[in-house]
């Protein structure tokens, strides 16, 4: 621990770290001083798609193997946590949030509607969710709804995919740059 901050990053399926939502993320975090906790998932089925029982067996995958990496860290000695999930990993940091009472700041790139059944145990002022409204994996009305119902800011990009993209290049990092400017304000804007 060389930081009084974390941030851990909770990668998608086939949405690793390296990927730009995350990469920047964690650039933005380290910015700031964070100390970086990047996640990789064992034993994960391949092609989850929109199979609900081989989404079910990824979170429970991801989760396992969650469970064993982070099993070290001490999260009560740091000031700030901040858990960054994308896809299916938003549907990991929060059970592992609300599991391990842990108060973290919750970023969701492109969240799953199952992401907010353990949205009950985050603060809503300390989350805040992004995503396409032409998302192929999410159920982009319920997540709208679940967002407003938690009281959880939801930015929605239009015409976007479920990596917030479509097939304008030089539009797709136009929205990048926007979503890293609007996760930096939210963090700035956290009364921790």
């Amino acid at each position: 621990m060389d930081s009084p901050y974390i941030a851990v990053l909770f990668p998608g399926v086939g949405y690793n770290t390296h990927k730009p939502l995350l990469y920047y993320s964690a650039k933005l975090m380290q910015s700031y001083g964070y100390d970086l906790c990047y996640l990789n998932y064992e034993n994960m089925p391949k092609r989850v798609g929109s199979d609900k029982e081989l989404m079910r067996q990824a979170v429970e995958a991801g989760y396992e193997s969650v469970e064993n990496t982070l099993s070290g860290i001490n999260f009560g000695g740091y000031e700030r946590v901040v858990f960054i999930g994308k896809s299916i990993g938003t549907i990991i940091a929060t059970r592992y949030a609300s599991e391990h009472s842990i108060d973290a700041v919750q970023i969701w790139y492109t969240p799953l509607i199952e992401t907010f059944s353990y949205a009950d145990t985050v603060d809503s002022k300390k989350s805040v969710a992004f995503i396409g409204d032409k998302d192929q994996w999410s159920d982009v009305n319920m997540v709208k709804a679940a967002a407003k119902e938690k009281g959880i800011k939801l930015y929605s990009y239009p015409d976007c995919n479920h990596s917030l993209e479509n097939s304008d290049v030089f539009g797709n990092m136009n929205k990048l740059n926007d979503v890293m400017k609007r996760t930096d304000e939210f963090i700035k804007g956290i009364k921790w």
